[in-house]
């Protein structure tokens, strides 16, 4: 079970996870905890990182964090303080001089200090250390890849549907309100850590579609020739009213019937979907709106469209195989043009910045970066941790391994996706942290 946070009793080494609900005293705690870093510890005020999410957060951990600073500096010049924190802390540390001297020099030096983003912190390691990370030395960082990535849409869309030979895929895409769009919203539901399941078939999906297509193609063609000698014949079945139920097939809807099955067979090929009046010729339609008084038993026209029907529905399983697969090919482009396209202009985007350091820890030298990462940042605090996800997890588990590690974070907002946050990696996280080392914060 989690233990109520004791700020005064924490210990300063090793992993600790603080979750902390929304007005629980959370930038309180992270400001303190950077005091006590400073003050115990003696770790220089550039030496503490402090990683958020979000700028914004990332200006007001700053101000709260420099306001905390000239907090303490008062209390330890005048050796009391109206906070239980502060007073606890001029009884530990002692030396009223000497804690004002670090305090004077951490405000001096304060924009030293290592807090910003996840990005920010990336960019920083990848700029200082460009050199065994691999990373190029002059790249503009862009805030937002969207034009290059609707750009990219735009390609494959044109490669894959509207050039497609197939004129059935094509309509049956566009009924399925395949898009440029649709391709883009892919890019933009994909988790960077996430693995791409199942690996892409679309050779043989479109091989089995060719299959399909060839008796889907024959049934119509069957269909399309019985036409003309059946017609009347099905025009009068449709208007006996002895045959139908009146509110599903009747005289008054037969003609409109009618001519749309005329405007349907008479095309060189078949569209997909087929028609809505296709619909009330298959067999269970058929079954649901005929009478008991019915005075036909079947029809040879009806036999052939329910054929149409059970090659359709085949032709149609194999076409949604066929976007499935397009889906799993249009990632893989979006990754490699993407990467061709930003190399051209000489940009890197903030997701490059994630990717480019996981890659550089988990690469040969990887274990050697992380040392210098520990060798520059004495202890973290990572705010907002509800929002990590599986790669940013990883690039703050390689590089703090052994050293001083705070995750603090709300697990009730760990279910947000749609803002990044992975609910699983954070359970992962949260059971990889000793029990002792788990607390809750109560209240502010």
């Amino acid at each position: 079970m989690n233990r109520s946070l004791d700020l005064m009793a924490l210990d300063l080494a090793g992993t600790h996870l603080i979750e902390a609900s929304a007005g629980t005293g959370k930038t309180y705690t992270i400001a303190s905890l950077f005091l006590r870093l400073l003050l115990e510890k003696r770790v220089p005020v550039e030496s503490i990182l402090v990683v958020t999410y979000t700028v914004p957060a990332t200006d007001e951990l700053k101000t709260r964090i420099r306001d905390k600073l000239r907090q303490a500096r008062e209390a330890f010049v005048h050796g009391a303080s109206d906070d239980q924190f502060m007073t606890w802390l001029i009884d530990r540390v002692g030396g009223g001089a000497q804690a004002v001297g670090i305090l004077d020099d951490a405000l001096a030096r304060f924009d030293e200090t290592a807090i910003s983003t996840i990005h920010g912190f990336c960019q920083r390691m990848l700029r200082e250390m460009a050199f065994e990370t691999s990373s190029p030395f002059e790249t503009e960082l862009v805030a937002d890849q969207a034009d290059m990535v609707a750009a990219i849409a735009d390609d494959f869309y044109r490669m894959h549907i509207t050039a497609c030979d197939v004129p059935e895929f094509i309509s049956f895409a566009r009924s399925r309100r395949v898009r440029p769009e649709w391709f883009m919203g892919l890019a933009g539901q994909r988790n960077l850590a996430a693995a791409v399941i199942p690996e892409s078939d679309h050779a043989g999906a479109a091989g089995n579609m060719k299959a399909a297509l060839g008796v889907y193609r024959n049934a119509f063609t069957a269909l399309k020739e019985a036409w003309p000698q059946d017609r009347d014949e099905i025009a009068m079945t449709l208007a006996d009213p002895r045959n139908f139920r009146q509110n599903m097939i009747n005289a008054g809807n037969a003609p409109a019937l009618l001519s749309e099955l005329d405007l349907f067979l008479a095309a060189t090929r078949p569209d997909l979907p087929m028609p809505e009046a296709m619909n009330k010729f298959s067999q269970e339609y058929i079954e649901k709106a005929k009478k008991s008084t019915a005075v036909f038993t079947g029809h040879r026209f009806l036999a052939l469209c329910e054929t149409l029907h059970e090659a359709a529905s085949a032709l149609a399983d194999v076409m949604e195989e066929v976007l499935t697969s397009l889906k799993v090919e249009f990632l893989g482009f979006l990754d490699r043009a993407l990467a061709r396209r930003k190399e051209r202009q000489g940009v890197l985007h903030f997701d490059d910045l994630l990717l480019r350091m996981h890659n550089a820890l988990l690469s040969r030298s990887g274990e050697a970066l992380a040392e210098t990462v520990r060798a520059r940042f004495t202890a973290a605090l990572i705010d907002e941790f509800q929002d990590t996800d599986p790669l940013q997890y990883e690039i703050f588990t390689r590089c703090f391994a052994g050293s001083t590690l705070f995750f603090i974070g709300d697990p009730k907002q760990a279910v947000y996706s749609f803002r990044g946050a992975d609910v699983f990696t954070y359970a992962k996280a949260a059971a990889a942290v000793a029990e002792t080392n788990t607390h809750t914060l109560l209240h502010n």
